[in-house]
């Protein structure tokens, strides 16, 4: 399991493959149904008295699996096969499931203090609090060779039109982009 934590935790959690049912609440998620279990990333946040499993997306079998620190160190990115949930882990029951799916990215960028993600065709970063910016769509279906620098995101977006990958470069600070396989 991957687990990156540039923006370091304020807690503590560990991995599991079932609950522990003597000394914790489990959730099921999506829904944070109390009891529940599904496929997916297990964690216990024993700390806080409870762990939760994260149901696995599905639409595509690329979709990536992590858990990353989030700006402000009380949350965290949870991602299970392209599926994204932010959680506050003092506070089950005010997990996110993210609408953009299937996750294939994330870049933590700790200059700016965000968290990028990105499915096939668009960017999205959030701040400790809130989403701060969603790209214009770049891509016909498909996104690759990302590089991240302080600024910017570079990378290949594919354009059907033109049966090639096309660069692109992406504003961090705002979510402008020049390039791409879409003009606005």
């Amino acid at each position: 399991m991957y687990i990156e934590d540039k923006f370091g935790f304020n807690f503590e959690f560990k991995l599991i493959t079932q609950p522990d049912e003597s000394d914790s609440d489990f959730y099921c998620f999506p829904g944070c149904m109390r009891g529940g279990w599904v496929d997916g990333i297990a964690i216990d946040f024993d700390q806080f008295g409870w762990c939760g499993s994260f149901a696995r997306g599905k639409v595509s079998k690329n979709g990536i699996n992590g858990i990353y620190s989030f700006p402000g160190k009380d949350k965290v990115l949870i991602v299970s096969k392209g599926k994204g949930y932010l959680v506050s882990p003092e506070k089950p029951e005010s997990t996110i499931e993210l609408k953009m799916q299937p996750i294939m990215g994330v870049y933590c960028n700790t200059f700016l203090e965000i968290i990028i993600v990105n499915d096939f065709t668009h960017f999205i970063a959030f701040n400790k609090e809130v989403q701060v910016w969603k790209s214009k769509r770049i891509s016909y279906d498909g996104i690759r060779d990302i590089e991240m620098s302080d600024e910017f995101i570079n990378g290949e977006a594919w354009s059907s039109p033109e049966n090639k990958w096309l660069p692109f470069k992406l504003s961090l600070d705002s979510g402008v982009c020049i390039g791409g396989a879409f003009d606005d």
